[in-house]
């Protein structure tokens, strides 16, 4: 067996919010949701480059890369593609130490930034992806802030960074979605009013960075 042999990585572990209850009232629709989900990567996902991976362990979803690039744009594509499913994500962003090894049907993973995604998603109490200090990028705020926010991977929202959950072709209808669940769910109201409330932020404009 080869050793296990770490290099620097970008790590995202994302959860899709609320999926045990789901599966365990109704399996087998479960399971044609969780096609919808993936299959939109199968059939035709957005180029992220070779040394990016996207692997799914029921509710949990593990995104891998030498860049912090193509892990932001995961995270933002697997925003809209769960919310279109009628579900919603919650996760984090870590770069480190990083190790794998698979073969004969076994996957081995020894992983600071996985640790530290997890620990993060587990302090996130709304549907967001959140970003480790460790992973974030050296910023011009000035220049960042004039870019329009729908067009931003990253925004600045009630003093965290995370993953913008729009783009310019999924923001009026992600609102709609999201109204129509608050509706059906009103049990969970506080975390659609959350993502509603950064909508309309986003909507407006806002700076979406840190204060000065």
């Amino acid at each position: 067996m080869r050793p296990l042999s770490p290099t620097e990585k970008y790590v995202a572990y994302l959860d899709i919010l609320g999926w045990s209850k789901t599966v365990l009232k109704d399996a087998q629709g479960a399971m044609a949701k969780y096609d919808g989900i993936l299959g939109f990567w199968e059939d035709g996902p957005p180029e992220l480059g070779a040394d990016t991976t996207i692997r799914a362990f029921s509710d949990s979803i593990v995104v891998v890369s030498d860049r912090l690039g193509p892990v932001l744009q995961a995270a933002n594509t697997l925003q809209f593609t769960v919310l279109a499913h009628d579900c919603l994500l919650r996760g984090g962003i870590a770069h480190g130490p990083h190790a794998e090894r698979s073969g004969e049907g076994q996957l081995h993973v020894v992983s600071v930034p996985l640790i530290q995604a997890v620990e993060l998603e587990r302090t996130v109490r709304a549907p967001a992806v959140a970003v480790h200090d460790n992973a974030m990028p050296a910023l011009d705020i000035m220049a960042w802030q004039a870019i329009p926010p729908f067009q931003r991977l990253l925004l600045f929202w009630r003093g965290q960074w995370i993953v913008n959950p729009f783009n310019i072709m999924w923001g009026t209808s992600a609102a709609q979605r999201v109204r129509q669940l608050r509706d059906e769910q009103p049990e969970y109201s506080e975390k659609y009013d959350w993502f509603l409330e950064l909508y309309e932020a986003v909507r407006r404009g806002d700076p979406l960075v840190p204060p000065r």
